[in-house]
């Protein structure tokens, strides 16, 4: 049995199986969350499928701006094991709220908080769901909670290189696609982290969810932050009100977009303050 231990206040990290996510947006909310965190807690990190520091420095560079003081706090503070089953921490975040996975674990901790993300309402009530309600039905253990951006840590983008490119997001963990376009960036798990992919295109096709939901897509935030074009494609528009994650999304992009900026004054602070 693999065991993984903390002192840390807190642990973020996202759930994993034989099934590799790479590099994905659990692994943008996980950074973010960190930055934020680690300024009011003792905060670690832990990526349990198979991804290196390397990629992570990638990233870094890339996106953020941030210090090198910061990138060596944050190195120091993340922990790369593979796929452990058991966890004696005081406090663990999950990001994606992978119930099913989460279940199969060991988990010998304080408090066990889920970020809300899937076609159902989690109603286990060992966990501390953190959940938009808009979304997602009220239970009693979980928390009116919306998940956002550190886009205050971002590198602007000025350039764009190619700036007829399309991209087409297609990666397979939830969102594989045939879709062919002219002069086009389309980008599978095997393609992650792309360096500069913001100065690589200016107009991002948004293709079908095979299950129809989209919990809190961040490429469209970060497409609508750096002024990118957005294309949805015609499935989509069929299902759009279906899929109560992409529309309350897109609503807050269109007509309350500061909302989705995570800065120190988050709700997320008093809320593991008076838990944790």
């Amino acid at each position: 049995m693999k065991i993984f231990k903390s002192n840390k206040d807190i642990i973020l990290t996202y759930s994993w199986s034989s099934n590799n996510h790479g590099i994905c947006g659990h692994t943008f909310e996980v950074l973010d969350y960190y930055l934020l965190l680690k300024e009011f807690f003792s905060t670690g990190i832990l990526f349990a499928e198979d991804i290196s520091w390397s990629d992570i420095e990638l990233i870094l560079n890339d996106k953020y701006n941030l210090s090198d003081t910061e990138i060596s706090e944050l190195k120091n503070d993340t922990i790369f094991q593979n796929r452990p089953s058991l966890y004696k921490v005081k406090n663990i975040l999950f990001v994606d709220g992978g119930e099913n996975m989460i279940n199969t674990y060991t988990l010998l901790c304080d408090n066990i908080f889920l970020f809300a993300c899937g076609t159902k309402n989690i109603s286990n009530p060992k966990y501390i769901v953190l959940q938009d309600y808009r979304v997602y039905n009220p239970s009693p253990n979980s928390i009116n909670y919306k998940k956002k951006l550190f886009f205050g840590k971002y590198k602007p983008k000025h350039r764009i290189k190619n700036a007829n490119k399309t991209l087409i997001y297609a990666t397979e963990n939830c969102r594989k696609t045939d879709k062919e376009l002219p002069n086009m960036l389309k980008l599978h798990k095997k393609d992650l982290p792309y360096p500069n992919l913001f100065n690589e295109f200016s107009t991002y096709y948004y293709t079908a969810v095979p299950r129809k939901f989209d919990c809190s897509s961040r490429l469209l935030a970060e497409c609508k932050f750096y002024n990118k074009k957005i294309i949805f494609d015609e499935e989509v528009l069929e299902y759009f009100e279906e899929d109560k994650g992409l529309f309350w999304r897109w609503n807050d992009i269109q007509n309350n977009f500061e909302s989705l900026f995570l800065t120190y004054n988050d709700k997320i602070i008093d809320i593991l303050r008076k838990i944790i």
